[in-house]
């Protein structure tokens, strides 16, 4: 048994300190939460560190990483991100108020029948001393990766309403982002569909020939083939897009794709600003808040969206060598521009290390923002000029079946 230092909140959200004897930081979470107490943080014997952080340094990052192992960081929830977005808003608000975590997670209303199912569930691990983020983990289809490290450095920083806020934002980005995506998808399906379905059709030659030569019953049959001819292949590639909406969850297939993506034009450059933004953004907060390089390089390597860039950081820190700097680490990684390095190298040698950070992140969000608004433009030029493309296509389609139609009439002309 040993003396614990801890700072928890009361019912009314009065912060109060004390010592207590226990066994371990979980023994106090506990006894904490049966006087009806919700722990903050919990310091280790003789330590100014809280022990529930060097307790999450060691389980929060095992269950992170081995989920980012079973499911990359990019798959998304089997929730929509407006939903998410909902959930990660009010337990903010909550949190903020100074009201109890698992109390807090009581007072959530969400109508996500999945999301409800684990609250009760959270509230029990949180009584039993587990982190937030340990629970999460343990839901890696319903919170993405992305989030459960994001709340991991919140609980590390001591600033979880911040970020939970932070996490909230980055949902409502998402879902915005996602309804633009769904209506330029849209779009362009209904224009393959439209012209899939229109394609037989647009040999007026036959067309024309059916209506003079055969009457009506003949228009019928022609139409009734054309489609015969053009059904199956829509309900093809409709079978096609949902198939594919489960097999790019497929781990192997998903990091491909975050590999694929960093090297399209535009948006590649999105992805890589985004998560370089976010990587740094994490960094400063962490090492800022006075968590060790390490500690905030595990943290930080599971925050990026891309699961490609976020592999080569846990790369570079399991392959470093003990006591490696974190300007060796970035330049083990190979993610960063020479530019970054050296402005990290900059800041480690004046003492501002997060400072450096900092300014990274901004720069990369702003570049990011930049990047975002070309890629919206450049999508919508791409829809308007397959839309052209397959308009000319049906044009000369037509324009053909007009002159195969007219020409025995031409050719007739001419030899009289």
């Amino acid at each position: 048994m040993s003396l614990y230092r801890y700072e928890a909140v009361d019912n009314t959200g009065k912060v109060v300190r004390g010592v207590m004897d226990a066994r371990d930081e979980s023994q106090v979470a506990q006894k904490l939460s049966g006087m009806g107490y919700s722990a903050r943080a919990v310091y280790a014997p003789g330590g100014q560190r809280p022990a529930s952080s060097s307790a999450t340094s060691v389980t929060a990052p095992r269950q992170s990483t081995s989920s980012v192992n079973a499911v990359p960081i990019s798959v998304k929830s089997c929730v929509s991100a407006a939903t998410l977005a909902i959930f990660f808003r009010q337990l903010a608000t909550l949190v903020r108020s100074g009201r109890p975590l698992y109390q807090s997670l009581t007072d959530i209303r969400v109508s996500n029948r999945k999301i409800r199912d684990v609250l009760p569930v959270f509230q029990e691990k949180i009584r039993s001393g587990q982190k937030l983020s340990g629970a999460m983990a343990e839901y890696t289809g319903l919170f993405p990766v992305h989030a459960t490290a994001s709340v991991w450095y919140g609980e590390l920083s001591g600033k979880l309403d911040i970020v939970l806020d932070e996490v909230a934002t980055d949902f409502e980005r998402e879902a915005s982002d996602t309804r633009f995506g769904r209506i330029g998808w849209f779009i362009t399906k209904v224009i393959f569909i439209l012209f899939i379905l229109n394609a037989p059709f647009l040999n007026f030659n036959k067309l024309l020939t059916a209506v003079w030569g055969q009457g009506l019953a003949a228009v019928g049959r022609y139409f009734a083939h054309g489609l015969m001819v053009a059904l199956p292949v829509i309900i093809g590639l409709c079978i096609w897009w949902e198939v594919w909406g489960h097999i790019k969850r497929i781990p192997k297939v998903r990091l491909a794709l975050d590999m694929a993506i960093l090297k399209v034009p535009v948006w590649g450059k999105v992805h890589r600003y985004a998560a370089i933004a976010r990587f740094f953004h994490v960094m400063d907060a962490l090492m800022s808040a006075g968590i060790g390089a390490d500690t905030a390089w595990d943290a930080a390597s599971l925050t990026p969206r891309n699961s490609e860039i976020a592999r080569r950081l846990r790369l570079a820190r399991a392959s470093a060598p003990a006591n490696c700097g974190v300007v060796a680490l970035l330049e083990r990684a190979r993610v960063f521009d020479l530019d970054d390095v050296g402005m990290a190298a900059a800041g480690e040698k004046s003492g501002k290390l997060p400072e450096a950070m900092l300014n990274i992140s901004q720069s990369y969000e702003g570049r990011a923002s930049a990047q975002k608004t070309v890629g919206k433009a450049t999508s919508i030029a791409l829809i308007m000029i397959l839309n052209g493309v397959l308009t000319v296509l049906a044009v000369y389609l037509m324009a053909s079946g007009y002159r195969d139609y007219l020409m025995p009439f031409l050719n007739a002309a001419g030899g009289m």
